[in-house]
């Protein structure tokens, strides 16, 4: 009963106050939840919120030894309340330590966590946050994704007096990307006062990724023309989407630029190529391409396989799986189970 009586008090004052807790105020009741009962998970999460909300950190790393000496800190509404308690005293990496070691979580933690990167202005942290909660399920609707980090977006705006730095700009491409929000991305692009390589090669990527591998090579094409010099990442994106469209011609086009470039060494962009050829029904190039690699490795004899089961070869690319062990690649039967 005595335990209801307080958090309604706590609530009144709360309310009275209008959010704004006084030091002298905050100490109170600190002092006043532990003095009345034996302290229990519910009075520690009201002491954990007063310190938070005072910004006293050293009363509440107390409270948190407290914690963790009785063992309490399973309790999901604790953790919750610590990760609070740090991120509004403005101690970001305790908050995220803290947070890690959860053993759970739910939509609270996160915007316990959340809070203290847009209060502190680390926007791009909460946003990371915003659009790894999308991948673990966190947040089922995605128009409620989609309020959520458009508050967060026009917060980092307005903090940061609506200039927007390209390092700034390109995190937020990249991230608006890995969550599927292509149009959000290249509004982003779109008001960078300078946009670099790393720019136009997370826009390619995103696009090409995202089904609209045609605009994607239109992109490198502009991105050209403006001066800006692709590097290995943008052909690879590139190649990708030559691949997808079956659009063998572009894709000699950029073969052409890496070989006078040279940067043909690089395996990531053998690779691309190989399946690039692989993917448009070009077997013999691509045999060809993977037959001058100065390295190879299970990636390089996949695109290749793949190449031969999409198109019916089904004897070489079980010749290529053979030669793969023969080679030490891979272990045949670790790759036959995977298939």
């Amino acid at each position: 009963m005595f335990e209801g009586k307080y958090l309604q008090l706590h609530d009144a004052i709360m309310i009275r106050m209008d959010r704004e807790l006084g030091t002298a105020v905050g100490n109170a009741l600190i002092d006043m939840y532990v003095k009345c009962v034996a302290p229990n998970a519910v009075t520690y999460v009201c002491c954990l919120i007063a310190c938070g909300r005072i910004g006293d950190v050293e009363k509440g790393k107390e409270i948190h030894e407290e914690i963790v000496s009785k063992g309490l800190l399973e309790t999901l509404a604790l953790g919750n309340a610590l990760v609070d308690m740090y991120a509004n005293c403005g101690f970001l990496k305790r908050a995220l330590e803290v947070f890690d070691i959860l053993p759970k979580r739910d939509v609270i933690s996160w915007n316990a966590l959340m809070s203290g990167y847009v209060k502190y202005e680390y926007g791009i942290k909460a946003l990371n946050c915003l659009a790894q909660m999308q991948i673990e399920g966190y947040l089922k609707s995605d128009q409620m994704f989609e309020g959520k980090y458009l508050q967060l977006h026009d917060a980092i705006m307005i903090r940061m007096d609506r200039e927007l730095g390209t390092a700034v700009g390109n995190a937020l491409i990249d991230m608006y990307l890995k969550c599927g929000l292509i149009r959000k991305a290249h509004e982003v692009f779109n008001r960078l006062p300078n946009q670099d390589v790393v720019s136009w090669t997370a826009l390619i990527a995103g696009y090409a990724k995202h089904g609209d591998a045609m605009f994607a090579l239109n992109c490198l094409d502009e991105m050209q023309l403006k001066g800006v010099a692709p590097n290995a990442v943008t052909y690879v994106c590139c190649l990708i989407a030559c691949g997808r469209i079956g659009d063998v011609e572009k894709g000699k086009e950029i073969h052409e630029e890496i070989v006078s470039k040279g940067l043909l060494e690089t395996l990531a962009l053998g690779n691309a190529l190989v399946d690039m050829y692989a993917n448009c029904g070009f077997l013999k190039r691509a045999l060809e391409v993977f037959d001058i690699l100065p390295k190879r490795d299970v990636i390089s004899w996949n695109a290749l396989m793949s190449g031969y089961v999409k198109y019916e070869y089904g004897i070489k690319a079980l010749n290529c799986l053979a030669q793969m062990q023969i080679e030490g690649s891979i272990q045949i039967l670790a790759l036959l189970f995977v298939a």
